[in-house]
């Protein structure tokens, strides 16, 4: 397909400014296709806290959108998608986003479909996801192209596997300049030889209590430092008294991008002790390569065991495990400079913005 005033409109959740996973790929994929001469359209629900208009020439559409769970649902947006989209040459939904897939079900008009399949639904009760299932089915089946974004997560997604031949790897990515750096974070008193590193956000699926743990099974040497909050910030600090390691747990947030560098810099060891397969693929990861980090990620069918090559930039260890983490860690301490080299070289040449964009824009020209 040539870019020559082609509109491609893509509809996700929210967009930027509204943080998030999915978001910074909705804007990385839009700004890139504007910056390739396609006219850039976006369709959002977070009209609430952000107004429509033109960001770095994407032209955003928001609706204001009713909260059903985590699921935005508007009316408005139902009533108009057709008649929104009836100059759109490619439509690209990002999955999954329920009321955006029933709307796609319902298109009538003839713009190729792409499908940026982030995740399966995870975390609801079984009819519910039976019920989502046989629609992803259709929403599939429609598709001219559907895009995973680690072979790991399309072998294991009960979804995609009778579409795999329809599906395209395209690899998330960092932009490893925007987190080089030679600056120290100060960390006053918490001066450990072995430097532990967390970044995230505090759920459930993300393991935080089995990491906690495995500071039972390592020495004094070993400090913890967690960056990130969320709504388990109070049962983490409960965990952390509890057993006595609040000389040896560092918990940090709200934190500047330059000062996050720099705690990356000041760290030996990153670990995304991930127990679900809700982490679908851990950008925070790369985030650590880029800083020349070993990495230690969990086994999940997922992005995680994707990067991470075991014995290579890190180890890749069992899930709910805080005995495996710990023997981890003391791998990657003592491998961290070639650890960490082969990261920082292997996020360089496979996980760059720059592959990301120049892949797009291949998928969009072979449509």
């Amino acid at each position: 397909m040539e870019n020559t005033k082609k509109v491609i409109t893509s509809i996700g959740k929210y967009y930027y400014p509204t943080k998030g996973g999915i978001e910074k790929v909705t804007k990385d994929i839009a700004e890139v296709l504007a910056k390739d001469g396609y006219v850039s359209k976006v369709i959002s629900f977070d009209g609430k806290k952000h107004k429509s208009g033109i960001i770095n020439n994407v032209d955003i559409i928001r609706f204001k959108e009713l909260k059903i769970g985590p699921a935005p649902i508007s009316i408005k947006f139902l009533k108009i998608f057709n008649n929104l989209c009836k100059d759109s040459d490619v439509l690209i939904f990002h999955y999954p986003n329920p009321i955006a897939e029933y709307a796609l079900l319902k298109y009538k008009g003839n713009a190729k479909i792409i499908i940026f399949y982030h995740s399966d639904l995870i975390g609801y009760n079984g009819l519910i996801t039976k019920i989502y299932n046989k629609m992803t089915d259709k929403v599939l089946n429609k598709a001219d192209v559907i895009i995973g974004t680690s072979p790991n997560y399309v072998k294991s997604s009960k979804n995609l596997k009778k579409y795999e031949d329809k599906t395209k790897i395209l690899p998330l990515c960092v932009n490893h300049g925007e987190f080089e750096t030679d600056k120290l974070y100060d960390f006053k008193n918490f001066n450990f030889k072995n430097k532990i590193l967390f970044v995230g956000r505090f759920v459930k699926y993300k393991g935080i209590n089995y990491l906690i743990d495995s500071l039972k099974y390592l020495d004094k040497s070993y400090g913890l430092i967690i960056v990130g909050s969320g709504k388990l910030k109070n049962k983490i600090k409960e965990q952390i008294k509890e057993n006595d390691l609040k000389e040896r747990v560092l918990m940090l947030e709200n934190l500047s991008n330059g000062e996050l560098k720099s705690v990356y810099n000041s760290s030996d060891v990153f670990v995304l002790p991930s127990i679900l397969k809700s982490e679908a693929y851990g950008i925070v990861s790369l985030e650590a390569m880029a800083n020349k980090l070993p990495i230690i990620t969990t086994e999940l069918g997922t992005g995680t065991s994707f990067y991470n090559v075991d014995g290579f930039n890190g180890k890749v260890i069992e899930p709910k495990s805080s005995k495996a983490i710990a023997e981890a860690v003391k791998i990657c301490i003592k491998n961290k400079n070639e650890y960490g080299i082969n990261g920082y070289q292997k996020v360089r040449q496979e996980f760059s913005l720059d592959v990301f964009n120049r892949t797009i824009l291949e998928i969009l020209k072979e449509l």
